[in-house]
């Protein structure tokens, strides 16, 4: 079968796999046909990156789609990202950048700062909340994406090993970096343009590793090893912050955070009502 007949198969059983799953929602949308916030250019788009994450495999991609539905729905990464309150402390390990005026895909960047961790226990003790908070983080830029734009339906992640010392690379360290490539590998397929690890200590060769045991080969063609950070300009041209050997922006004219009013206009209309319903939930 081909590609379109297996995106419109998969499309048409959307009303069973919601049904299934007990749940209807995916990246923010509605996945129920009959739902009053579904669009179908989104959902035929989701569709589509499920099949191509799973190279078409038909079977293996409506499972997954299940998998993932019923983990959003015991997880709720919508909670983690707009509802709870996380520590501070995270705020120094990651960051998000949106650029409109960018490449195609390469608009929204997640930032990973690994070289601020001096105490794994701080961090990495409470695995979590560490976890909780760093799922929130891919939501929120998930919701900076527009699945109807070809331009804007994939992100790209750096992480930055900068300062990161091979004798911190502690226990806890490695059990708080494999638990969110797990997750992330397992729940978010085919979400990345490109994945940047750059200025990696020479001798930590288990990141590398840890990462790759979780994706499929789809996603790990995406991987990109950069010696130093001030070679991103040779992959994300103009699109680099000054910080790391770009030209036009800084870091802190490109931040997002959803912490700003103003900009809670990109959440999705399906993720405002869950969000409004929880509230009422709680209140009844």
């Amino acid at each position: 079968m081909d590609e379109k007949k297996l995106q419109a198969k998969l499309f048409d059983e959307l009303a069973a796999v919601v049904q299934e799953a007990g749940a209807d929602e995916l990246y923010g949308h509605q996945l129920d046909p009959a739902g009053e916030y579904f669009d179908k250019e989104v959902a035929m788009k989701l569709v589509t990156k499920l099949l191509k994450a799973y190279k078409n495999d038909y079977d293996e991609a409506r499972r997954k789609l299940i998998e993932i539905i019923k983990w959003r729905k015991k997880f709720d990464p919508i909670s983690a990202a707009f509802i709870e309150q996380h520590d501070a402390k995270f705020d120094k390990l990651s960051a998000i950048t949106y650029d409109q005026s960018a490449n195609a895909n390469e608009k929204v960047i997640t930032w990973n700062f690994y070289g601020v961790v001096k105490d794994s226990n701080e961090y990495f003790g409470d695995l979590k909340a560490f976890l909780r908070w760093r799922v929130g983080l891919m939501e929120q830029s998930l919701h900076l994406l527009d699945f109807s734009d070809n331009s804007n339906d994939y992100m790209v992640q750096i992480h930055d090993y900068k300062g990161v010392s091979v004798l911190r690379m502690d226990s806890k360290t490695k059990e708080g970096s494999k638990s969110v490539i797990k997750v992330f590998g397992e729940y978010y397929p085919e979400v990345l343009s490109r994945k940047f690890f750059i200025n990696i200590p020479y001798l930590v060769t288990w990141i590398y590793s840890a990462v790759t045991a979780f994706v499929n080969e789809e996603t790990k063609k995406k991987f990109v090893l950069v010696a130093s950070g001030n070679d991103l300009p040779k992959y994300l041209g103009n699109q680099t912050p000054k910080e790391y050997g770009g030209k036009l922006h800084s870091m802190n004219d490109l931040l997002f955070t959803f912490s700003d009013k103003n900009k809670k206009a990109a959440i999705k209309p399906y993720t405002a009502y869950l969000i409004e319903q929880k509230f009422v939930n709680e209140l009844d």
